[in-house]
């Protein structure tokens, strides 16, 4: 079974590394359930993109739109 968070996002550089980190870790409460999450950015300036591709390398579950 799979799971998917969705988290909107605009201008959050400075909280998506604090928060993502926090949301993969519920995955060991979930046993025999996948964890996803989907970051739903809406063309933020403030470099939000940039962390969340070098999110991405320690998060292959990590997917942004």
């Amino acid at each position: 079974m799979r799971v998917c968070v969705v988290i909107p996002a605009y201008n959050e550089a400075r909280n998506l590394p604090v928060l993502l980190p926090r949301v993969f870790a519920q995955a060991e409460f979930l046993p025999g359930w996948e964890l996803s999450v989907l970051v739903v950015d809406d063309d933020s300036t403030d470099g939000t993109r940039a962390v969340l591709a070098e999110m991405q390398t320690r998060y292959p579950a990590l997917y942004v739109l």
